[in-house]
């Protein structure tokens, strides 16, 4: 797996693209949350129900942000260990099993 090594410097790079904008976008998210909780709260005229379908609808996004998140991660994941290729795979099981007798030598 030697010829796609030079592929983890982009993968390297679009992993901190995406958790940079994730970080920018959950910023922006949070901070319309806050502000939106607190024009309702000085605002008699906003009848409750209204606030909490908001509260319902902002917890929806931090759900779908999360999973969306969490995807992206594991996809990253996957292509890391896509790039380590078998030989380094077989390091990883290597150095599992040593550990795992050096505890139980213990």
């Amino acid at each position: 797996m030697m010829e796609a090594k030079w592929m983890q410097p982009i993968v390297d790079a679009n992993k901190i693209a995406f958790q940079t904008w994730f970080h920018s976008v959950s910023a922006m998210q949070d901070q319309t949350e806050k502000m939106m909780n607190t024009l309702w709260s000085q605002s008699p005229v906003v009848p409750e129900s209204n606030r909490k379908m908001f509260n319902e609808w902002v917890d929806m996004f931090k759900k779908g942000r999360d999973n969306m998140k969490k995807t992206v991660d594991q996809g990253f994941d996957t292509w890391e260990q896509f790039l380590a290729g078998p030989e380094n795979k077989q390091d990883d099981k290597t150095e599992k099993t040593k550990s795992t007798s050096n505890k139980a030598s213990a």
